[in-house]
């Protein structure tokens, strides 16, 4: 799982360097310099979180927290560590307590993952969320270093698909506004409703970004004594052959 995700995070940064040229002609000409960090000698690195908090979302937001602290601690043991910054989106939608909240890229990692263990799912209307809000708040609301050396990436993590609402929001300018500040945008389905798979592999596609299933592995010890892996992939649940106790 963790070589998964160093596969996957380096990808997603090759492409920020090494893929097209990003067209800067309609992005106002703003460069953050990246500040000086002593003694971290890698790469500037932003990297934003999103993710659906709805009710839906309720078997599911305990892999994706894990996911991301997964990805989060591979930044840190890379060698040389990255100066990286962190940002977190997480939406819902019409008439629940809250349609969107997000935490600004910060180098205080702590305040991240403080952040994301206070967000519980709740509230929806089952198969739709506001993922087009999520997307503009986290491409063209988010305070990104725009700098040529930075790598910029999005985790996109949901189980629907964006609704129909004419409310200005549109994931798909967005992600035209992502090509051009080149934005790598990676999306992690947690759930197999078909439309919804293939508008996360569209987003995923439109960056040169990647597109992947979300998967959960956990050990867990039997009355019996038997250790057993417990492997969840969106809906379905696999459970290993037991291993001596």
């Amino acid at each position: 799982m963790v070589r998964f995700i160093t596969r996957f995070v380096c990808a997603a940064l090759l492409v920020c360097f090494f893929g097209t040229p990003p067209v800067l002609a309609a992005v106002p000409p703003m460069v953050i310099p990246g500040e000086d960090m002593p003694g971290r000698l890698g790469m500037r690195m932003d990297i934003v979180f999103v993710f659906d908090s709805t009710g839906s979302m309720y078997n599911s937001l305990v892999g994706v927290k894990a996911d991301i602290l997964g990805i989060m601690r591979t930044v840190v043991k890379s060698d040389p560590v990255p100066d990286a910054r962190y940002g977190v989106v997480t939406y819902r939608d019409y008439d629940s307590s809250y349609m969107e909240k997000h935490l600004p890229l910060t180098r205080d990692h702590a305040l991240a993952r403080t952040f994301l263990s206070k967000v519980v799912s709740d509230g929806g209307h089952g198969e739709i969320a506001h993922v087009s809000l999520a997307m503009h708040v986290a491409v063209s609301r988010m305070n990104w270093d725009l700098d040529k050396n930075t790598a910029r990436v999005i985790f996109l993590f949901g189980d629907m698909p964006p609704h129909g609402v004419a409310d200005g929001f549109d994931y798909k300018r967005e992600l035209v506004v992502a090509k051009e500040k080149n934005i790598t945008v990676n999306t992690v389905a947690c759930g197999r409703y078909p439309f919804m798979v293939t508008v996360w592999k569209e987003i995923a596609e439109a960056t040169g970004g990647e597109f992947r299933f979300m998967a959960f592995a956990a050990l867990l010890t039997g009355l019996d004594g038997a250790t057993r892996i417990i492997v969840t992939d969106c809906d379905d649940i696999w459970v290993a052959e037991a291993l001596p106790p």
